[in-house]
Formats: C-alpha cells, sequence, structure tokens
C-alpha cells in the first residue's frame, strides 16, 4: 500500500495551489475566465504530467533492472478527454522515444513491466484507452 496526501487551497477564482511533500503547486482553468492570464496547468494537464513521468520513471527502473544504457528517454502524449454516457474519459497515446537498443522482446517486456509498475497507467488504464508505443532511435 501506497498511502500519500496533497493539500490544496483556492487562492483567488479558478486559481489552487496544492502541496505534497513539500513541493507547491500551482493550478488554474482560464477556460472558465478567459479574461485572467494562467498562472499554472490545469487538473487535467497535471494528470498527463503524471502519466508521462511514471512511464519514465518506471523505464528507468527497468532499464537499471536489466542494465540496459541509454541517454535518451523522453515521452509525449496525446490525450483526449470527452464526456459520454455520464462520465468523463480519457484516450491517451503516450509516445516514449529512447535510443536504448532493445530488440522486440525486450520492448515487450518493457511494455509489461510499465502495465505492472507504473501506478498512474494501471489506475487511469480502468474504463480508459492507455496505448502505449515504444520508438527506438539511434
Amino acid at each position: 500500500m501506497s498511502k500519500q496526501t496533497t493539500d490544496a487551497q483556492v487562492i483567488n477564482n479558478y486559481f489552487v495551489q496544492a502541496e505534497t511533500k513539500g513541493f507547491t503547486y500551482d493550478l488554474d482553468y482560464t477556460e472558465k475566465d478567459p479574461t485572467i492570464v494562467s498562472q499554472g496547468a490545469t487538473p487535467t494537464d497535471m494528470l498527463l504530467v503524471s502519466l508521462a513521468s511514471c512511464h519514465l520513471m518506471t523505464l528507468v527502473s527497468f532499464f537499471n533492472l536489466k542494465k540496459i544504457p541509454y541517454s535518451i528517454l523522453k515521452v509525449h502524449i496525446d490525450g483526449d478527454f470527452s464526456y459520454k454516457t455520464n462520465a468523463w474519459f480519457l484516450d491517451a497515446v503516450v509516445t516514449v522515444t529512447t535510443n536504448a537498443q532493445l530488440n522486440s522482446e525486450q520492448i515487450d517486456e518493457a511494455e509489461k513491466f510499465i502495465h505492472r509498475h507504473c501506478k498512474i497507467s494501471s489506475i487511469l488504464s480502468q474504463n480508459n484507452d492507455i496505448n502505449l508505443e515504444i520508438n527506438i532511435i539511434s
């Protein structure tokens, strides 16, 4: 089990400050009030940031475990949030780019490792489409 806490408060209108583990994050939702200047990411932005970070950190663990060298490891996510049948859903394509020289078996193993160890991806995969692509560059 992994118990964690976060505190958040409204600073002004849709501007929220959240704190966890001593780090402060500014969030806002300018779509609700386009007259204001954005002061932070939206909650859905942060959800995608969490998903991207989790994939990267989990892959670092995989590469370290398997002693696979790399110098480039990055993620791009295209996410589409949609409201259907009385609930919000996320369709996301998570594209990992790395110069780690993986064969097809290692790519499959890395994908399974992510699905098993990336908590954010595992949670979001329930009732959502989270599709992973791993691109190898030289």
